[in-house]
């Protein structure tokens, strides 16, 4: 048993806190996984690259990108690199189109739960659109959409079509 874990993989970890990236960042230079959130934070000051400190470097979502497929020394073509910096894992582009770059092996759970552009329904009304559309446009004037009284009158949630009636109270 021992011998059939040692070959399964690890996923990929960032070069910053060492945790499987949910949004992550590949760099140019090394191509290291990095967290979006760390390799920002770490490089705001700071320009260099946190793994082999190069100056010259890119930071991409997704290592399909035209343009890192044409950093120097590096041709990708259409097909992510599978080596040990991936931990041998294949990443692919999210099918929704949603820009996110995902472990194959968890695409269901990405289209299930985290993708923006996935299938979604108002859990107030039923309106059917992507999550993206439902929580940015739909929301806002959803008419069951539960509401606080502006008035602080105790009521926490009103549905949104009934809040002129009950300010009219």
């Amino acid at each position: 048993t021992n011998a059939k874990m040692e070959t399964v993989p690890q996923a990929p970890r960032c070069g910053v806190c060492s945790k499987v990236p949910k949004e992550f960042q590949i760099v140019s230079c090394c191509k290291r996984v990095f967290c979006k959130d760390c390799i920002s934070v770490v490089t705001a000051d700071k320009k260099l690259c946190p793994q082999c400190e190069a100056a010259d470097y890119n930071v991409f979502s997704s290592v399909t990108d035209e343009s890192l497929s044409s950093v120097e020394g590096h041709s990708y073509g259409s097909e992510p690199p599978l080596d040990e910096r991936t931990g041998g894992y294949e990443y692919i582009d999210c099918p929704n189109r949603c820009g996110q770059y995902i472990l194959k092996d968890e695409q269901s759970v990405h289209l299930a739960s985290s993708c923006p552009k996935r299938e979604f329904t108002c859990q107030y009304c039923n309106f059917k659109a992507t999550y993206e559309i439902v929580s940015n446009d739909h929301w806002p004037q959803c008419p069951f959409y539960p509401v606080p009284c502006p008035n602080a009158c105790g009521i926490q949630a009103i549905e949104r079509g009934d809040l002129d009636a009950h300010l009219l109270q």
